[in-house]
């Protein structure tokens, strides 16, 4: 497919002035070395044009090149998110990396900033405010001031008795304005001994408790997943404020601020489609604003409690608003409630002029990202009533200057291995938006913001991942279709960048062999065939996932790779074997998920310099990149002026890379094919005798039935996809087993109990000798398969 000019956009973000110059640098950009070329303003040319490429054909060599670069956009914000630290971090452990994640983008107001008086003026005009501080018991006009306790001279006010007096001011400013029958109550509720349950990636038991919450009642608030006090939870919180006595030194305000991210965050987590969460810190004196979206946090400085009142009371009024949008909420996602649960929902989405509701397939998202900031993914499965087909929506939040996903999928329409595009949204909502407006009059925003899009694509894909696979034959077809469509991307000059367990969609039942998995998620991919200089050509480790990144990536600048080069497809591979391995190593072979071997998880967890060194260990150190991808490891030990020639070279090999790769699944997938076919002609003939007693056509994960498999190959088989190595004596050891799988889980992630470990019989142990003879690999008949991933069985004692 050769895309059209007319069709390339300039970033989403990047201004009008601005999309000429991106033309032109796109057309200009295929010098190698020196410095950038003067842009001349052009029409829009698309870099992927052939037309475009040096005379030689070589400009794939510099993959990660793009012309923004040359626009001077900044990199990617890029910190340890929580899921990346930890299975279940602690309170402690949480805001440490809540700070590490915010980082540069903590961003402090000035003193005569307005961003908290220009706020929800529509909540409360002046004169009615005016009206309640003379009428309520709980401000004294004459002195100016709120019925709080105030410090003795030369005493700390203990926090203690703030609470009670606040919660009656807030619930008398909520009664005074929010007036009305309304499904949406508000309720100001004491929570400071509550403990509120968090939500996590997997099963946690903490919890924290703000001082007090504002409970919340309405079409995206539900019951927390457990039991609480007045059943108060993240889930359904308007917002929530937090109590210091001012001269409490013992609490800093980074502690408060990461106190109130931790809170921020939950509520992320537990209402899916809050867009920015605004929060105060109150004191007996003052108070703050925090304001936390997608692009970090920003925070007022302190604000007279008693002398700003009507301030003070429009964000009280807007914070807790019954208009979810005030709130934070996209209200183009909507449920209906059933006894404070969700019971089913719509999605309402853009499509140019018209709009487009669709029926919510799952109350909850299908997956999203647990991060404070960043892109935060989140998916949802939905069906077209119209047609009764089954869509996945994916709503995330796009750094300002990065080509839209949209466009990658509209270049890529028709790709086999790919998921294709039904409608986009692009600018939905930008995070600077969400902010004091004051601070953007300059070109450099302050801090370290980076503004965020909001964008919703509508993909044609019933929205299963990889990982709910149910079939060995099943998850290999997925993988192998899924890098044919890299393959194809790659071919039109784009690169993925950004491999994970959750870019890979399984096809549609009944799909053709190429479209049995599909590749999707393209945020982060590059336009491959637009040069930067050779000098600066580097990898970059913030576009993928540290679990699935290459080794080289992973150690690049350090003593095993000094002068690393750009991410390129070899980067992408590499990161599909490493899926391929999670898979195997956190499931059977039904898809039954159990907890992630401790050798596996450290990929994630550890640093990336260990995290690369631990994957070259698993690939049998240095010999299966320098075989298999051309001495690649030579290449980031030489100087980037001295290796041109190898680079040329090792690109040169792409298309037999993708080939061998191919083999391997294509050769793998015949063989499992023909073997589960002879299993089941033989089970069909063993069912048909009438002597033989009926018998389960599928093993449990624990247990080996006598009639089932019919050979030892396929005995072989089961054992070789149930993801870890055993030693035979785990067989018949139930402590053993507890040890090495641990509880399996469901699909929603709870566990299920052990099923009970059954008693050791001749045909079983015949069945464990045969699999000691064939020595535990990944198949029977010895293909290829097993060379590529050989050194992927981890060892007890490792």
């Amino acid at each position: 497919m050769t895309p059209s000019a007319s069709n390339l956009r300039p970033p989403s973000g990047v201004s009008v002035s601005s999309s000429s110059i991106f033309a032109s640098i796109v057309s200009n950009s295929t010098t190698i070395g020196g410095p950038p070329t003067t842009p001349t303003p052009t029409a829009s040319r698309d870099p992927r044009d052939p037309s475009l490429r040096p005379q030689d054909g070589k400009s794939e060599i510099l993959g990660s090149a793009r012309a923004l670069e040359q626009l001077n956009i900044s990199d990617t914000p890029h910190h340890d998110s929580i899921d990346q630290s930890s299975f279940d971090p602690d309170m402690e452990e949480q805001k440490e990396i809540v700070e590490k994640e915010l980082g540069k983008s903590i961003v402090e107001l000035p003193k005569d900033s307005t961003f908290a008086s220009s706020l929800y003026h529509n909540h409360a005009p002046s004169d009615e405010i005016e009206i309640f501080l003379k009428e309520t018991e709980l401000y004294c006009t004459e002195v100016r001031r709120w019925d709080i306790p105030q410090a003795r001279s030369g005493e700390i006010l203990l926090e203690a008795t703030i609470y009670e007096p606040l919660v009656k001011v807030l619930k008398a400013i909520l009664s005074k304005f929010q007036t009305g029958a309304s499904s949406s109550k508000r309720e100001v509720i004491d929570t400071h001994s509550t403990n509120l349950p968090h939500k996590e990636s997997g099963p946690t038991t903490h919890f924290s408790r703000p001082d007090i919450s504002v409970k919340a009642r309405g079409p995206s608030f539900q019951l927390p997943h457990k039991e609480t006090r007045s059943n108060v939870g993240f889930s359904n919180m308007a917002t929530c404020f937090e109590v210091k006595a001012a001269e409490n030194k013992k609490w800093t305000l980074m502690k408060n601020l990461l106190q109130l991210a931790v809170y921020a965050r939950q509520m992320f987590v537990q209402q899916p489609n809050r867009q920015f969460v605004r929060v105060l810190l109150i004191t007996e004196q003052t108070f703050r604003l925090f304001h936390f979206d997608r692009s970090g946090v920003q925070y007022t400085q302190e604000i007279d409690i008693h002398e700003n009142t009507h301030t003070f009371v429009r964000l009280v009024l807007g914070l807790s608003s019954r208009k979810e949008s005030d709130l934070g909420l996209d209200d183009s996602i909507q449920w209906k409630m059933q006894k404070g649960r969700k019971l089913s929902g719509t999605l309402t989405t853009r499509n140019g002029d018209s709009t487009k509701k669709y029926q919510l397939a799952n109350v909850e998202p299908i997956f999203s990202h647990f991060n404070l900031c960043g892109r935060s993914g989140t998916c949802w499965s939905v069906i077209d009533l119209a047609t009764d087909e089954n869509f996945l929506v994916k709503d995330a939040w796009q750094l300002e200057g990065r080509v839209s996903e949209c466009v990658h999928l509209e270049e890529l329409r028709g790709v086999p291995g790919l998921v294709q595009m039904i409608s986009f949204e692009e600018n939905r909502k930008e995070t600077k938006y969400l902010r004091d407006f004051n601070n953007f009059a300059s070109p450099a925003p302050p801090g370290g913001f980076h503004n965020r899009i909001s964008i919703r694509v509508v993909l044609d894909s019933p929205g299963k991942f990889i990982k709910n696979f149910t079939s060995p034959t099943q998850l290999l077809c997925a993988l192998r279709g899924a890098i044919a469509g890299h393959e194809q991307a790659n071919e039109q000059n784009i690169l993925h960048r950004g491999i994970t367990i959750h870019s890979i969609l399984l096809g549609k039942p009944g799909a053709e062999i190429g479209q049995c998995g599909l590749l999707f998620d393209f945020e982060m991919s590059i336009v491959t065939n637009v040069l930067r200089p050779i000098l600066t050509d580097f990898a970059n480790l913030k576009s993928g996932c540290q679990m699935y990144d290459s080794a080289l990536l992973l150690l690049s600048g350090t003593d095993r790779a000094p002068y690393p080069i750009a991410h390129s497809h070899l980067d992408d591979l590499e990161a599909f074997i490493y899926v391929y391995a999670h898979i195997m190593h956190e499931h059977d072979c039904n898809g039954i998920r159990y907890p992630l071997d401790a050798v596996i998880a450290k990929w994630e967890l550890e640093s990336a310099s260990d995290a690369g060194s631990f994957k070259e260990s698993f690939l049998g150190r240095t010999d299966f990149v320098e075989n298999r991808a051309g001495n690649r490891c030579d290449v980031t030990m030489r100087k980037p002026e001295s290796r041109l020639k190898k680079m040329r070279d090792l690109m040169d090999q792409k298309e037999r890379h993708y080939q061998s790769v191919k083999q391997l699944f294509d050769k793998a997938i015949v063989e499992l094919t023909q073997e589960e076919e002879e299993d089941r002609q033989s089970q069909a003939s063993a069912s048909s005798d009438a002597r033989s007693p009926a018998r389960n056509s599928s093993p449990g994960i624990f247990e080996i039935p006598s009639g089932w498999p019919p050979n030892n190959r396929g005995m072989a088989r089961l054992v070789e996809f149930q993801g870890m190595k055993r030693r035979l004596e785990d067989l018949d050891e139930p402590a053993a087993k507890q040890r090495r799988l641990g509880v399996p889980f469901r699909r929603d992630g709870e566990p299920t109990p052990e099923p009970e470990t059954p008693t050791a019989s001749p045909r079983r142990r015949k069945a464990r000798a045969s699999v000691e003879g064939e020595g535990l690999q990944l198949s029977a008949n010895g293909h290829e398969l097993s060379a590529l991933l050989e050194s992927s069985v981890v060892s007890e004692g490792d």
